[in-house]
């Protein structure tokens, strides 16, 4: 998928913004927001400093012979990234990724230095902050300073979204340090429109595969157009996107994108597969079904898009060939339509892959067959939006699901062997003490294998914000209040939640959570030994919680002890 020659358009992937200093920027605001709490939660303490999870299992590694453990969820394949730059490519336009900016910076700097391309393109799906973004942004104007950097992505459709005011935006975006930023969901068809503006072309187009026998071709075969041309002569031309003229934000009329996913999905033949082996990633929809009250993502997102299963299992086919051995699959819903979902188990098991999948799944939608032939295609684990286990918190924040299916679901993934992970929110408007009550008996009676609960994070323009006045919600983010809660009492039931749970174990989210397991299995890491290795730091992290601990230290070679037999990297 790469060229030596001129590039037009460098992706990059995640920037993981050292903890401690992102830590010690929420400290300042630790009196006013639990944003600083919720984070200290999934970390440690060691030698007077905190250490996140995947650093703490970095660090008992290397005691236990493994002294060149740099283990980091980072390292997987940065889907966003890889299926923008196969967009480009498919669309003529030459493309590179950087997946992970941390352990690539030195390759970046030579490839910026040697070959500058026209752009520079920042993904932005796992920020929360700038911070990451501005950080890509100087490296990249340090070593080519002609290089157009382009900035999009959830991140920067949020800021849009949230801010009405110009002057406000304008300070913003110029906050980032990019020079051209896109306000679209999707954003691919603006990205390749400003390229064909840099490379000083009139006009550009959308490809996509010929299609053969009513299938599409994979997408190294040849193109046809399917997009009326629009002119590219000027940035101001291109729709969805805003830029700095004269030193003011100027920003251009918004204009839909509908991308079809089966044209444009990941050709992973023409991708070196040192970059997905052995854990690859994929997506088999986007957007979601459903219209929970605390999320906007099926709002920004649009209708739920869904491949074809031809198409998933030739991506499947080509990670068979090329000899991965762990999937995660990132569609929000993936056991939504259910017999779509079905029918593409069967497919799966047909083919007895080698691999092991992971995906986000609902559980409160499956019945005994789906649930048969989750465990018949290979499913290693499942990360379960189960958010509460109370029926009138699941009611107000319109989840369509009912607990005693929750248990069900979560039970019979674990008497089929399938890892399952359930994800909380403490703090959602009506949330009180009886309600975390009940979502602790849920936790205790469904026995996933791994919880966590964060902090509920209120975004103003979230589906719930229509009912603020009956609910008296006050603040935003994590700084909030309403009639039962407010988010100090909200950290506090957490902190109970630590304490009392005893059937489930706790694992905390910041780089290490669901999708950190089929990682650290393809490092040689094996989910009894990650077990183990969560149920230890769990009662350190409660030790420290109790004020009987201020650093692990002591501890790192019990640690160490569950590794002694992991094959090296």
């Amino acid at each position: 998928m790469h060229s030596t020659a001129k590039l037009d358009c460098v992706v990059v992937g995640y920037n993981d913004i050292d903890f401690t200093s992102r830590l010690g920027r929420l400290k300042a605001s630790r009196l006013t927001s639990g944003g600083f709490d919720a984070l200290h939660l999934q970390s440690l303490p060691y030698d007077g400093k905190r250490l996140p999870y995947m650093e703490v299992m970095n660090e008992a590694l290397r005691i236990a012979n493994r002294r060149d453990a740099d283990l980091h969820i980072g390292k997987i394949p940065s889907l966003g990234s890889w299926y923008l730059c196969n967009y480009l490519v498919t669309n003529r336009y030459s493309s590179k990724v950087i997946n992970f900016f941390d352990t690539q910076k030195e390759e970046f700097k030579q490839l910026l230095l040697t070959n500058p391309p026209l752009a520079v393109a920042i993904t932005t799906t796992f920020y929360i902050d700038d911070a990451p973004i501005r950080n890509i942004a100087d490296f990249v104007k340090t070593y080519s300073p002609k290089t157009k950097v382009i900035v999009g992505g959830p991140h920067v459709y949020n800021r849009f979204e949230e801010i009405q005011s110009n002057q406000v935006r304008e300070h913003v975006l110029k906050n980032m340090g990019a020079d051209i930023y896109i306000h679209e969901s999707q954003g691919e068809l603006t990205l390749s429109r400003i390229l064909s503006h840099l490379k000083g072309e009139d006009e550009a187009t959308t490809i996509s595969c010929l299609a053969k026998n009513g299938k599409n071709e994979t997408n190294s075969q040849a193109t046809h157009t399917t997009e009326a041309p629009v002119s590219t002569h000027s940035l101001r031309t291109i729709p969805n996107i805003a830029f700095y003229e004269n030193g003011k934000l100027f920003t251009t009329p918004r204009s839909v994108e509908s991308n079809d996913m089966d044209v444009y999905s990941v050709d992973w033949d023409l991708v070196d597969p040192k970059q997905f082996v052995p854990t690859a990633t994929t997506r088999t929809g986007r957007s979601c079904a459903f219209a929970c009250a605390f999320c906007r993502y099926p709002v920004i997102a649009g209708p739920l898009n869904l491949k074809s299963i031809d198409v998933v299992i030739r991506q499947f086919d080509q990670f068979e060939r090329h000899g991965v051995k762990q999937v995660i699959i990132i569609d929000d819903t993936f056991n939504v339509p259910l017999n779509r979902f079905k029918d593409l188990c069967k497919a799966i098991a047909a083919r007895r892959y080698s691999f092991q999948w992971y995906s986000y799944l609902r559980p409160a939608n499956l019945d005994e067959e789906a649930l048969d032939l989750i465990a018949e295609s290979g499913c290693g684990g499942c990360f379960m939006g189960i958010e509460s286990g109370d029926p009138n918190i699941l009611k107000g924040m319109n989840k369509a699901a009912k607990v005693d299916q929750y248990i069900k679901g979560v039970q019979g993934l674990n008497e089929r062997n399938v890892t399952t992970f359930a994800s909380l929110i403490v703090g959602f408007p009506g949330e009180s003490t009886q309600t975390v009550d009940n979502t602790i008996a849920f936790i205790e009676e469904a026995r996933p294998t791994y919880w966590r609960a964060g902090l509920y994070f209120h975004p103003k323009d979230a589906p719930i914000s229509q009912e603020s006045e009956a609910h008296g919600i006050s603040g935003h983010g994590y700084s909030w209040s309403h009639k039962t809660m407010n988010w100090q009492t909200g950290m506090a039931e957490i902190h109970r939640m630590l304490r009392t749970i005893e059937k489930s174990v706790y694992l905390p989210g910041y780089n290490f959570d669901l999708w950190g397991l089929p990682y650290l299995i393809g490092m040689g890491v094996s989910k009894q030994q990650h077990l183990a290795f969560n149920r230890m730091a769990q009662k350190l992290l409660l030790s420290e919680m109790n004020g009987d601990l201020s650093t692990i230290a002591p501890d790192l070679g019990n640690l160490a002890n569950i590794f002694v037999n992991t094959a090296p990297e």
